[in-house]
């Protein structure tokens, strides 16, 4: 027999609303028939919610038959949420009904426990077992200090690269600290070790290294001394086709607030050759200084008088000289930066090997390309260009025997290069027929091959 919701008549309807004050307002409870005596149904709800959110009702339980009753008493279901803002104390609301095994109702109650915290979370130390992994060396010492106090004396793991000042980056690095904390501030060093290293990761220009060492200081830097004071090893620098840069070793130094004109290196013993040109010989820089943004050093010519070739297809003799001039490079300010790399050899010539070819030019003049400028409605725009070599010829013709003439009109060559040239109107003419009109062949290139 069913039985009605919200009776008050009868002992077994029992209303926890009307015996606490009305704390239950809008939650009912339902007295269960004796068919459902043997059997006992608990509900459980956890929540993890702020103190503050009011309790959830309790659903009113419809009008069931016997039958079904004992069927929904025969299950339990918990379910468990939880949320990912800040911490709180759960909320724990809990039903239960019991029935006796007479036949009558022996009990019939409900409960509600509210546990909230009256003060904020409590905010914990920092784990510093796995500290995140920044890029940047400073913030990454900051990480690994916030998590100790008093005295620190380690060698936390460092996963990835670290970079100090966003231009030089640290390979493989291990860090050693000897650290002590005054009134919440840190003093002390960090015995610095890299097995690479590289230096403007990511400019057109950039050097790759070996090794590094040396400390780091933490907090105040006393006077005459500097934040990092570091030894690196092995540098190589490439500034595109004209110049390969390299030292065994030098001393770095670098402070976080003297800004990117400040020198952080002079390399006394570099030496300077280049990639592109087979046969010129090697120069040793001075005034070799390294910057945060860029990189300076005095004039030098590569001169010879034998024979320099670019693979089997360029060939120079006479007098060759290869000279750079007031190069002074800022990658964020290309604007001011200013170089000068010019080639000149007393004869040129393109594909030495080909006995039908006679390509051969006097008095060329090459140029690398290191600054781009461009200029839209009179205002100028400069950008670091990508070290490439250049020759430009006037009426390049390239005579194939007796048989032919190609005709490429001015070109700008580019020995170093997979194509040499590309012009888009050339032309073709008989050298054995006359009376024949040029015939245009449209695009040409030259390759090396």
């Amino acid at each position: 027999m069913a039985s009605t919701g919200h009776t008050t008549g009868s002992p077994a309807g029992y209303n926890p609303a009307d015996k606490v004050g009305g704390i239950f307002d809008g939650v009912h409870g339902e007295a269960l028939t004796p068919a459902a005596a043997d059997h006992h149904e608990s509900i459980s709800r956890t929540e993890s919610k702020p103190a503050a959110a009011k309790p959830q009702p309790v659903a009113e339980t419809p009008t069931t038959t016997a039958s079904q009753q004992v069927q929904a008493q025969k299950q339990s279901a918990t379910r468990t949420a939880s949320t990912t803002t800040q911490p709180s104390a759960p909320t724990t609301i809990s039903a239960t009904a019991t029935t006796g095994s007479t036949g009558s109702v022996h009990t019939q109650q409900l409960v509600k426990t509210l546990k909230a915290a009256n003060a904020p979370p409590v905010k914990g130390p920092i784990s510093q077992a796995n500290p995140p992994v920044s890029t940047d060396f400073v913030t990454f010492v900051q990480q690994i200090l916030a998590g100790q106090s008093g005295t620190y004396s380690g060698s936390p793991a460092v996963s990835g690269s670290l970079t100090v000042g966003n231009f030089l980056q640290l390979n493989g690095v291990t860090l050693t600290f000897s650290a002590t904390e005054t009134n919440s501030v840190w003093s002390g060093t960090v015995t610095v070790g890299a097995t690479s290293g590289s230096v403007y990761s990511g400019q057109n220009f950039s050097a790759t290294t070996g090794s590094i060492s040396g400390t780091y200081i933490i907090g105040t830097v006393p006077q005459n001394s500097h934040a990092f004071s570091l030894t690196v090893n092995n540098l190589n620098l490439s500034i595109g086709q004209a110049l390969t840069i390299t030292a065994s070793s030098f001393s770095f130094i670098y402070d976080a607030g003297s800004g990117v004109t400040q020198t952080v290196a002079t390399v006394a013993s570099a030496t300077a050759k280049s990639p592109l040109f087979t046969g010129l010989p090697t120069a040793t820089l001075t005034n070799f200084n390294l910057h945060p943004d860029g990189f300076s050093f005095d004039d030098f010519t590569l001169s010879s008088t034998s024979p320099i070739t670019i693979g089997n297809f360029f060939k120079a003799t006479g007098t060759t000289s290869f000279s750079v001039t007031q190069f002074n490079l800022k990658f964020d300010d290309a604007a001011h930066s200013t170089g000068s790399l010019e080639f000149t050899a007393g004869n040129i010539q393109l594909f030495p090997g080909i006995s039908f070819l006679n390509l051969n030019f006097a008095g060329l003049h090459g140029s690398f390309d290191l600054i781009d400028t461009t200029t839209v409605n009179s205002v100028s725009t400069s950008v670091i260009g990508s070290g490439i070599f250049s020759l430009a010829i006037s009426s390049f013709d390239i005579s194939v025997g007796e048989a032919f003439t190609i005709h490429l009109g001015d070109v700008t060559i580019n020995p170093g290069l997979a194509t040499i040239a590309s012009v888009g109107s050339a032309s073709i003419t008989s050298n054995l027929l006359s009376g024949f009109q040029a015939f245009p062949l449209g695009l040409f290139s030259l390759t090396p091959h």
